[in-house]
């Protein structure tokens, strides 16, 4: 029964909004040139870093998360009908070090229609309307409900019309940040006009993209302005759609974005020859790997024979495969087939290629009769497939595959970081040239060349008739005579061998597929083994990772990159899950984000695994994940490790967060290590030059300092509705980075209170950290008791580092029968250590807005400095303002001081201080000194400004 009233329907149309999202930027580097005969040390050259995210809320997940990788973030089951309101919240935030501006947009990609219960056509997007309210981070609210989302919908602004957002975000810590709500809704009064009829008609669809383009702004200056860079432009990635062709304009036909060149490619492959035409690019072009269709094909009615001129852009990330065709005269390249003594290419730069075919494969053109001047190709993968014995796979070049006939020129391109790939006449620069043509001033670097049955050269092949002078060049090419055959079974390239076969991983399918071929167990074994060449870097961005369990098996990275690997699984986890019998060689890996339960990036398990000359690098997340594992473990290369020889080096600028989560405390069970978790045997070396931290999110990560290591907050934590028992951290050293987050509400009762309650021989650093609204309150009798923020008692403390804290409106009590020791780094330190090799450094130190109560030593800094003689320690540039502090019990000493209370042990030097607004009390007595009371015993000393302190 069809629906005719408002107020029976339910469920009138179910519609897909699916997201097409990219994130596109240019980088900006910082460059200064330094020419001197005087010598200095200090003049350093930074790199500046351009870096945008762009995340939206994810109501299961309950956090912000990526967008870009997301095939739709509307709820894929919401079934839209009169009144469905969607709230979309989005965040862009600027986590680079270099200022930037950036362009959000909304618009529909494409649109299926439909047809309606009234029997009319209609589009989705009349019927489905929107509004947005912008916010800064401190503006940031979610809608409470309905009401207050419709309450900013007063445009009435159908989807159709899109929406952008052009903003600047200056570079900081925290990361400046800006919010769009996306109210997208269907109004009350739409009725059957938009109720599609499913007996004759599919779902009307829309498909919705965001985008994110970012770049620099003229913030950073140079030694003249801030304006070098205010001509930086975004650069949109393709997103498939094709447009129109421009207008010819004073004689030219000028492209500007990737749809119009799609135009082109359309225009030329439909008839249109453009001969004696000239056609500009005059923008740079990201074509984002989206499949391409080669400009013009070997149809004899749809050749280019015109001329282009690139005009110094680069079009970037071109992706063509023709491979499957198997036809004998089939085309692969940014142009398929130019036929005209007169065409011309030039002044053309294509950067990220992958181009595939069975015949005629180039990166600029696979076919070509006139001029490519002034090209140049990098990053590229170029592969001839042999598909039908010996009838193609052949003319394979890094500019253009086949130069026919007709007194051609091919001058000054150049062709670098590349592969170039074929069964034969394959080359760096062309696979074939007639001899008609000039081969001239042409760059061949950084290459390697692989063929398998004959002709193959550094430049263009030994077929070719044409005389090649000593005007090109040819750099550091690498020639391999390597069989490359398509493997029916996989859809790899391999060298046909039967058994122990060589595979070639040219791209992120490839890799792929490898994966779930060739799993253990499966086809290999300890007789057939494989061999898998990485020819290319790989990016997995958009993706999630199945680990590869791998058994007999080498990997061969070439020193190629895999990046942005996401896998999470229930208990085997890492770019590898199981590796027993595994050999990787001269492989990176840059960006990982790894859950499991037996969790690394390199590998989840590895047992005889061979690491060999690897590197890690970029941002990466191994967390763990409790599940029926027998052997549990996390580490940054590995989770678990046997019997095997690991040689990885984590280089600088990397950072690894381990995430213990919810980790068992069986010994047996589980285990914990910075590089490769449980271990047995490495007979390797594991280089860290780089941040290998365990990440703290909550209050059960928290408690996990007392195990000593690198420790460092991943978000702010409220101990509001925690019980903390301050930890002790006894002959570990420990690292706690708060990561400029806060630990706030955490409130404790202990005889030593504080967020440390006891070090004892033990070296601690703590940095980047604020503390905030809590409270500290010790009970505890004379010795081993206080009261702090940081640590209450150390006892034999060897080496304390505290750096850019904050301890802000927090409350210290320390009222023991005994004596009561507080202060907001450390209440007081006995033992034997703490000399010039292991001294008590704290710097950057802000106490603020807090109340400090006790019957003994108490400052806002440290109560009672040291007991013991040998103790060094510097309290230097630290800000001490509006603090309460009072020494409450009458016994004829003065312990209460603005920074330190009681001075006798230590040799304590005190400089740069900035106080004000602090109260002192001192058995009802004001005290305005930095200190409360010296009583010097053997090396005892106090040192304020460089002035001692008698």
């Amino acid at each position: 029964m069809r629906m005719t009233t408002r107020s029976t329907k339910r469920a009138l149309l179910t519609s897909i909004m699916s997201m097409l999202l990219c994130v596109a930027m240019l980088a900006g580097t910082t460059f200064a040139w330094f020419t001197d005969s005087v010598t200095s040390s200090n003049n350093v050259i930074t790199s500046g870093n351009l870096d945008v995210t762009f995340e939206y809320w994810d109501d299961v997940a309950g956090d912000w998360a990526d967008v870009e990788g997301k095939s739709s973030i509307f709820d894929p089951n919401a079934l839209w009908e009169p009144g469905y309101t969607e709230v979309i919240y989005l965040k862009v935030a600027n986590i680079g070090s270099l200022a930037l501006k950036y362009q959000l947009g909304v618009n529909i990609v494409s649109e299926t229609g439909s047809t309606n219960v009234l029997g009319n056509t209609f589009k989705l997007s009349d019927y489905i309307y929107f509004d947005v309210k912008e916010m800064s981070e401190a503006e940031y609210a979610r809608f409470a409900d309905r009401a207050a989302a419709m309450a900013i919908a007063t445009e009435k602004t159908k989807i159709s019309a899109g929406y952008s957002k052009d903003s600047v975000l200056l570079a900081g810590n925290p990361a400046p940040t800006e919010y769009v709500a996306l109210v997208v809704y269907m109004p009350e009064w739409v009725g059957n006009e938009a109720n599609y009829d499913s007996k004759v008609a599919a779902a009307p669809q829309i498909n919705l993209g965001l985008n994110v383009l970012a770049t620099q702004y003229t913030k950073e200056a140079d030694s003249f302005d801030e304006k070098y860079d205010e001509d930086a432009t975004y650069i949109p990635a393709w997103d498939g759609s094709v447009g129109e062709v421009p207008a010819e304009t004073d004689g030219k036909i000028t492209i500007t974005s990737p749809a119009e060149m799609a135009a082109l490619s359309a225009a030329v492959n439909a008839g249109t020859s453009y001969a004696g035409k000239t056609v500009v690019l005059n923008a740079d072009i990201n074509l984002d790997n989206v499949a391409w269709a080669p400009i013009g094909t070997c149809d004899s009615a749809s050749y280019f024979q015109g001329t282009f001129d690139g005009n110094g852009h680069t079009i970037y990330n071109l992706s063509v495969d023709n491979s499957a065709d198997g036809y004998m005269y089939s085309t692969a390249g940014l142009f398929g087939w130019i036929d005209a003594a007169s065409a011309t290419i030039k002044n053309l730069k294509i950067d990220g290629a992958t181009v595939k075919g069975s015949h005629w494969v180039g990166v600029i053109a696979g076919y070509m009769t006139g001029d490519i001047v002034n090209c140049s190709v990098t990053n590229a993968t170029v592969v001839g497939v042999n598909v039908n014995d010996d009838a193609n796979g052949d003319k394979v070049g890094g500019i253009v595959g086949y130069m026919n006939t007709g007194a051609g020129m091919l001058e000054g391109n150049t062709v670098s970081n590349s592969v170039i790939a074929g069964y034969r006449d394959v080359a760096g620069l062309a696979g074939a040239v007639a001899t008609t043509n000039t081969v001239k001033n042409n760059t061949v670097k950084d290459v390697t060349v692989i063929y398998q049955k004959d002709y193959v050269g550094e430049i263009v092949s030994p077929k070719t008739a044409v005389v090649v002078d000593n005007t090109n060049v040819a750099t550091n090419v690498t020639v391999k005579n390597n069989t490359m055959v398509l493997d029916p079974v996989t859809g790899l390239y391999y060298n046909g061998k039967a058994s122990w076969a060589t595979y070639y991983l040219m791209d992120a399918e490839d890799l792929t597929v490898a994966a779930e071929k060739f799993a253990f167990p499966g086809v290999l074994s300890e007789a057939n083994a494989a061999t898998f060449e990485l020819m290319n870097d790989i990016d997995l961005a958009g993706q999630v990772w199945t680990p590869w369990d791998a058994m007999w098996l080498v990997f061969n990275g070439n020193g190629h990159t895999i990046s942005n690997v996401n896998c999470a699984t229930a208990r085997k986890s890492g770019f590898f899950g199981y590796a027993g019998a595994l050999t990787i060689n001269d492989l990176t890996l840059e960006n990982v984000t790894s859950v499991g339960s037996q969790v690394g990036t390199f590998a989840a398990a590895g047992e005889a695994l061979k690491i060999n000359n690897s590197f890690l690098k970029g941002t990466n997340s191994v967390s763990f994940t409790a599940t029926e594992e027998e052997w549990n473990g996390i580490g940054a290369i590995t989770g678990v490790l046997t019997e095997s020889t690991i040689n990885v080096e984590i280089v600088a600028d990397t950072v690894v967060m381990l995430a213990k989560n919810a980790f068992t405390t069986d010994p047996e069970c589980t285990y914990v290590d910075e590089l490769t978790g449980y271990i047995s045997a490495n007979n390797g070396v594991v280089t860290n030059n780089g941040t290998v931290a365990f990440a703290i999110a909550n209050a059960r990560d928290l408690a996990g300092i007392a195990n000593g290591g690198l420790y460092m907050l991943v978000n702010d934590i409220d101990m509001s509705s925690e019980t903390w028992t301050p930890v002790a951290v006894n002959r570990k050293n420990l690292v706690l980075d708060g990561n400029n987050h806060k630990i706030m509400n955490l409130t404790t009762e202990a005889n030593t209170a504080a967020l440390i309650g006891s070090g004892s021989f033990s070296n601690i650093t703590i940095k980047n950290l604020s503390v905030v609204d809590s409270s500290f309150t010790s009970h505890g009798t004379a010795g081993g008791n206080g009261a702090a923020a940081l640590v209450a008692y150390a006892d034999g403390l060897y080496g304390l580092t505290v750096d850019n804290v904050t301890i802000d409106n927090c409350d210290f009590v320390a009222d023991g029968a005994g004596q009561g020791y507080a202060g907001a780094v450390y209440g007081w330190a006995s033992g034997t250590y703490g000399s010039t090799e292991a001294p008590v450094s704290i710097s950057n130190v802000t106490v603020a807005n807090c109340e400090f109560t006790t019957c003994g030593s108490v400052g806002a800094i440290i109560g009672h400095a040291s007991s013991n003689d040998d103790m060094v320690a510097t309290i230097a540039n630290c800000k001490v303002v509006d603090n309460k502090i009072t020494y409450a019990e009458n016994k004829g000493k003065s312990k209460a001081g603005i920074v330190v209370g009681t001075v006798n042990g230590a040799q304590l030097s005190i400089s740069n201080i900035d106080e004000s607004g602090n109260t002192v009390t001192n058995v009802g007595v004001a005290n305005t000194k930095l200190y409360g009371r010296t009583s010097f015993m053997g090396n005892g000393k106090l040192t304020i400004d460089g002035v001692a302190i008698q």
